[in-house]
């Protein structure tokens, strides 16, 4: 998702929600203002990587603002994974290692 624009994004999610029995599972990154000081520079530097390979990061969403988008969609949310559970789930990172920042994953379905 963080490589489409926000209404593409938008405009997908709310094509796929008029198909009952529906499972999406995307990533998006949380906007730097809503990340501690920290973890702002690393949201910078790796949004440089990814747009020097030309695939630049368009769309940010807060947890809540995605949260009530996909709601209002007809979306329900299954599972959302942060950074913090994917380090440790598909990476090995001990539990307690510190959170740094970095997308969430999540798993929503339609109704039906």
């Amino acid at each position: 998702m963080p490589y489409l624009t926000r209404s593409t994004v938008v405009d997908s999610l709310r094509t796929r929600a008029g198909f009952p029995g529906t499972t999406a599972v995307f990533d998006y990154p949380n906007p730097a203002d809503q990340l501690p000081e920290r973890s702002r520079s690393w949201l910078a530097d790796r949004a440089a990587a990814v747009s020097a390979v030309g695939e630049p990061w368009l769309t940010f969403f807060g947890n809540d603002e995605l949260g009530e988008l996909l709601t209002d969609l007809g979306w329900v949310l299954r599972d959302r994974v942060g950074p913090r559970e994917i380090a440790a789930r598909w990476f090995g990172a001990p539990a307690g290692t510190p959170t740094r920042s970095g997308g969430h994953i999540v798993v929503v379905t339609t109704g039906g």
